[in-house]
């Protein structure tokens, strides 16, 4: 799959946010995403300390896109 930034995203629509319910893209997680050749950087936010969720989150991302 090639990924743009609108790949990325919509792939993001189907990764949930733990804490809210909603995925990613409607929570309004994601701040930014850089793409360099076949590497993706993905910054995201939360409103409050969600360290404890980032290994989990981090491979249902890869999974989703992989």
């Amino acid at each position: 799959m090639l990924l743009t930034e609108t790949v990325i995203r919509a792939e993001l629509a189907f990764v949930k946010d733990i804490d809210s319910g909603l995925d990613l893209i409607t929570a309004e997680r994601v701040r930014a995403i850089g793409i360099d050749g076949n590497k993706v950087a993905i910054a995201l936010q939360w409103p409050f300390p969600a360290k404890s969720t980032h290994a989990d989150l981090i491979a249902r991302i890869r999974e989703r896109l992989m």
